[in-house]
């Protein structure tokens, strides 16, 4: 991938320096970090190379460690991907367990925080066989302990890539 897909709009996203790097690490298969400054555009990037998992039929997994930022997360998606808006789905705690199996059932963008997807997975409530892209946000509050790790430990299990964020 050297240039933006083209489920984008090209005036939504500012081509940053740095993004042909980041294209060069995804091209090489292998998972990795991004850390950049604030405002940079590190959820533009982490969205172009979720759309080339969307592209290949498989799903996208966005974690994020607060329920307002992945609302933030879902706005963008809606506003940036050519997909339905029920594509996009952000998975609250708060949901009924039932409400919550349908929701990781459907939709191409799962949008939930890490506690939310760590219990859903411990629960069999979320499956990932069809997931091709886990992109952690806020990598930085990462610790052995934290639900972030079960949910990229089951990724990486079952050779899905992973991309964390960070500033």
């Amino acid at each position: 991938m050297t240039e933006l897909p083209k489920t984008f709009d090209p005036a939504a996203i500012e081509i940053r320096p740095y993004f042909c790097h980041a294209f060069t690490a995804w091209a090489t298969g292998r998972n990795f970090g991004l850390v950049a400054d604030t405002s940079t555009g590190k959820t533009y990037l982490a969205y172009a190379l979720a759309d080339e998992v969307l592209a290949s039929g498989r799903r996208v997994l966005f974690c994020a460690p607060t329920n307002v930022l992945c609302e933030q997360h879902a706005a963008l998606a809606r506003l940036l991907f050519r997909v339905e808006p029920d594509d996009v789905r952000f998975v609250r705690a708060c949901q009924t367990p039932k409400r919550r199996a349908g929701a990781w059932a459907g939709g191409r963008i799962l949008i939930a925080t890490p506690h939310t997807a760590a219990n859903a997975l411990r629960q069999h409530l979320l499956q990932l066989e069809d997931v091709g892209l886990v992109i952690i946000d806020e990598g930085h509050h990462e610790a052995r302990t934290h639900a972030s790790i079960a949910v990229a430990s089951a990724a990486h299990a079952q050779g899905i890539r992973i991309l964390a964020l960070t500033a």
